[in-house]
């Protein structure tokens, strides 16, 4: 078995000013769109929604947010009153 490693974030995190924008608002208006409040959703279902990902330009820097997300995990992971957002580890 494959060891598998995630993070959740809350989809407000793309609003956060540290992550790329607009890029970041227009991915959390696509994960939030025609969605329950709350509802969990993986980025590779949104890839799979735009079209396998060839019409993420559209959207958003993928990439570019991924890695703002992440830094301010691991911001969060040194400064647990940071403010935004909350975050989980899955793995």
């Amino acid at each position: 078995m494959q060891e598998i490693n995630a993070s959740l974030v809350a989809a407000a995190s793309l609003l956060h000013p540290r992550v790329r924008q607009p890029d970041g608002a227009r991915i959390c208006d696509r994960l939030a769109r025609g969605r329950r409040p709350g509802e969990v959703v993986a980025l590779a279902t949104l890839t799979h929604e735009l079209a396998g990902g060839r019409r993420w330009p559209e959207v958003g820097d993928l990439e570019a947010v991924t890695a703002d997300l992440l830094q301010l995990i691991q911001v969060g992971k040194r400064d647990e009153g940071a403010g935004w957002a909350a975050y989980r580890d899955v793995g």
